[in-house]
Parts: C-alpha cells; structure tokens; sequence
C-alpha cells in the first residue's frame, strides 16, 4: 500500500518533484524510464539505487574483469526497453546477472509488474518491488 501511494503522488507531483521527494525519503531507491520531449527514452536513478547496484557489480567486476558497468547498465535498459521488453523487465534484466539469476526466468519473474501501476502504463512497476 505504501508504494502505492507513493506512486499515486509522484504521478500526480511530476519526474523531477517526485525524484527530488523519493530523495528525501530513506527507504526509496528509484530507477526511472521516461520518453522526453523529443521523444527519446531516458533514464533516472536515484544515487541510493546506484549505490546498491552499481556497488555490486563493482564488487562483482572486481573478482571478474573489473569493468565499471554504469553507461553499458544504462544503454542495456534502454536498449531492452526498445526491444520491447516493458519497463520491469528492463530494469530487472539488466541487473539479472549481477545476482546471478538466469535472464530467461528473470524477464518471466519481471513480466507481471510491467505496464505500470494499475496497467495505466504511467509508473513502472518495478517500484512496487522495493523496500
């Protein structure tokens, strides 16, 4: 419920209010796919998100190739977004490997929360995931 009402605020308060509030707020990590005005897909991550993440994979890449996976992790989502895998699965798919599950049963495991909250296709329902 209370992503729920997080995500019914940050829709009704815009991209920037919304990542500058869920900011503010401890327990949100946020990954965000939004088209702009041009009409090219972009992405937001909240610098706790990145944290999680990208200091994962750093530590994983540190017993692997050392590559920091940051841009290539942004083009990934992107690129899968355009595939047309919806937005949790972009998001989930890119950082599959990270924590070692399979990419087939990730886009599986990721496929029910796309099409945003309430499949109003606004908010992506990856956020519904986090805690």
């Amino acid at each position: 419920m209370t992503a729920d009402a997080y995500a019914t605020a940050f829709m009704a308060m815009g991209l920037e209010a919304a990542c500058r509030m869920a900011e503010s707020v401890p327990e949100i990590a946020y990954y965000v796919i939004y088209t702009d005005e041009a009409g090219v897909h972009r992405v937001k991550m909240s610098p706790k998100l990145e944290e999680m993440i990208v200091g994962k994979a750093k530590r994983k890449s540190e017993k692997t190739n050392g590559k920091d996976r940051r841009g290539s992790a942004l083009e990934k989502a992107r690129t899968l977004f355009q595939e047309g895998y919806n937005c949790a699965q972009a998001v989930f798919l890119t950082y599959s490997d990270v924590f070692g599950m399979d990419t087939a049963l990730a886009a599986r495991l990721a496929a029910s929360f796309g099409g945003g909250m309430g499949r109003m296709r606004e908010v992506c329902g990856t956020v519904s995931g986090w805690r």
